[in-house]
């Protein structure tokens, strides 16, 4: 729902030898509980118990963290100093409320608590995708930097991907939200549950 977003870029030279140029997806949810019975008992306790959004201070039912690092191997040759290989790592942390007590709950509850949860879980993984996109868009600039004459002057064009990279996928992820109102066209941010 709110998404948390931190494209971190890490470049450095590869400790072990890279071969070829890769994208590595690295996602694990992560869960909060959330206790009630009715329909608005388990909206209050996503209010109170939500994921709190760094940018502005709200709190949200789901987040996603993620990380954009990226490692390349170099070498001197004649045309110049030129990239040889390539990593980069999508890291995707979910934070998603998950019903401890699902079992003592009303019908009406259950029902809502699937389309709530579906909902949540809906707009993170449209932050994924964003993410992952980003990835392979990274990688993609990273390949088409051509030599240079010098490697520290590689290593300037590397990290100016890095950092459109970064950029964009920022961007991609506040608009992302913007359009969904941070999940509510999903469903997702504490729409109101039935009366009971």
């Amino acid at each position: 729902m709110l998404a948390f977003l931190l494209s971190l870029a890490v470049v450095a030279l590869a400790a072990e030898p890279l071969q070829g140029f890769d994208v590595a997806l690295d996602a694990q949810p992560s869960y909060y509980s959330l206790v009630g019975t009715t329909p608005r008992e388990l909206s209050k306790a996503s209010a109170v118990s939500g994921v709190r959004d760094q940018a502005d201070g709200t709190k949200g039912a789901g987040g996603t963290v993620s990380e954009l690092a990226a490692r390349f191997s170099k070498e001197k040759r004649d045309e110049g100093c030129v990239l040889i290989a390539a990593k980069v790592t999508v890291t995707v942390r979910q934070r998603l409320p998950r019903w401890d007590s699902a079992e003592t709950g009303t019908e009406e509850a259950r029902d809502w608590w699937r389309r709530f949860s579906a909902a949540i879980q809906e707009h993170e993984d449209g932050h994924k995708r964003i993410d992952e996109d980003s990835g392979q868009a990274l990688l993609d600039a990273i390949k088409s930097v051509p030599p240079q004459p010098t490697c520290d002057a590689l290593d300037a064009r590397v990290n100016d991907e890095i950092a459109r990279a970064q950029a964009d996928q920022d961007a991609r992820n506040a608009e992302y939200d913007s359009r969904t109102h941070h999940g509510k066209t999903q469903y997702a941010r504490y729409f109101a549950p039935p009366k009971s």
